[in-house]
């Protein structure tokens, strides 16, 4: 199922990178109502995240094998390819510098503003 499949390619989130009480403080009050709908979508997701398992279930081979032996040539090579699956864990591409060198133009911007 899919959700396997995001459980496999998704390390375990131990600890969010976000730090949502500073967050929280730098949040204009009329804009609250959508921090915490933005907030309450990542607490969310980092529920599903860390209730999926972090390796591919189980295949008890060797009970198909039992059921259906004049397969047991083809139950031998599925064994073999699903041993050799593996989902890699998917990098930012870049794109956490490309959030962070825009997160610092938008600054300089709102100085400007400010001022």
């Amino acid at each position: 199922s899919d959700s396997v499949l995001v459980g496999m390619a998704t390390k375990r989130v131990a600890k969010s990178a976000v730090d949502w009480a500073k967050f929280a403080k730098l949040v204009p009050a009329e804009e609250q109502g959508v921090f915490q709908t933005l907030k309450g979508k990542q607490d969310g997701y980092i529920t599903k995240v860390q209730s999926l398992p972090e390796a591919l279930p189980g295949i008890d081979f060797a009970k198909y094998k039992a059921v259906v032996p004049e397969f047991a040539a083809t139950i031998d090579s599925f064994t073999k390819a699903y041993a050799a699956v593996t989902v890699p864990y998917p990098g930012d591409q870049g794109k956490t510098a490309e959030i962070e060198a825009a997160a610092k133009e938008q600054m300089v911007e709102n100085e400007v503003w400010v001022k």
